[in-house]
């Protein structure tokens, strides 16, 4: 599924947080990693006196000290299995230098929400906000305080992956990538149906699956053409609940043992602009384990 994966980084331990599980996944699906870590424009950065001078000479200098940050962590990944893994340097703010890397034959970012690159919170900032908003790619996100694997050799273990829906074509389209996933990492999908707060969960009234005869039943309100085109060797189940969307979904999450949550960054969920909305956000801030958010396209509905 994974071809090519944009993992990047500023030289701090919680942006290294991501290294373990672009590993895993990129042994899982023989796919090559690229490091990036962004080297500031002088003119924007206190220099230390021995990078005192032309701006030309600080950049150079501060690409080689980055280079040489990268090949270490590029021998750390061929130790561990992932033997194909590029590095650069380039010299411009983090978002674009991520943009621009992330259009060079990559289909997947994975990357940590805060560090030196000026995300100082716990919650998304402005790099990961212009990341998601900005890319064509999936971003797969991981803050200090989720269940990642610690060393660079452990198999990826997502047992089961929540992707939350709300009936739309919009947050269907996570459907495709959840599944590939899933087949990859022989784990099963958790189908989540957040009823709007104040009604309660809803008895599943529905027709059965015909490509998935261990799925006997489909909710109306789910997408049902989305649902059919899933593989029939992905396992999944459907599951309802109610309240505040970001509190179910993290919910679920935890009391499902769930261990990747995949969802698209808009729909009729509350996510309704072209950038990171506030479920998306809450869920990131709250979740105990990693997130992979979708850039969805505006499509037409079908239930």
């Amino acid at each position: 599924m994974f071809r090519n994966i944009l993992v990047p980084l500023d030289g701090s331990t919680l942006s290294e947080r991501a290294i373990p599980i672009a590993a895993a996944l990129a042994r899982g699906d023989s796919a090559s990693i690229h490091l990036l870590q962004a080297v500031a424009a002088a003119v924007y950065a206190p220099l230390p006196i021995y990078m005192r001078g032309s701006p030309a000479i600080y950049e150079l200098r501060a690409a080689a000290v980055a280079a040489n940050y990268l090949r270490h962590i590029r021998q750390h990944l061929h130790d561990s299995g992932v033997k194909d893994v590029t590095i650069s340097t380039p010299t411009a703010d983090v978002a674009t230098a991520i943009a621009a890397a992330a259009y060079d034959n990559c289909d997947l970012i994975v990357m940590s929400t805060h560090g030196r690159t000026g995300l100082s919170r716990t919650i998304l900032g402005s790099v990961t906000d212009a990341v998601v908003r900005g890319s064509h790619l999936p971003v797969l996100l991981i803050t200090d305080h989720q269940q990642i694997p610690q060393t660079l050799d452990q198999p990826i273990n997502f047992h089961r992956i929540l992707v939350p829906l709300d009936g739309s074509a919009l947050a269907a389209q996570a459907l495709p990538v959840a599944a590939s996933l899933a087949q990859m990492a022989h784990a099963e999908m958790l189908l989540l149906y957040v009823m709007p707060e104040g009604v309660a969960p809803s008895a599943i009234t529905a027709t059965p699956h015909p490509q998935a005869p261990y799925q006997t039943l489909i909710p109306h309100h789910l997408n049902r053409t989305a649902l059919s085109r899933l593989p029939s060797t992905v396992n999944y189940d459907i599951i309802e609940a109610s309240g505040v969307p970001s509190q179910a979904i993290v919910a679920a999450a935890r009391k499902q043992n769930c261990g990747l949550i995949v969802m698209c960054t808009h729909g009729r969920s509350g996510l309704a602009r072209m950038q990171l909305g506030s479920v998306a956000e809450e869920v990131l801030k709250e979740s105990p384990l990693p997130v992979l958010l979708l850039h969805g396209q505006d499509v037409d509905s079908e239930n």
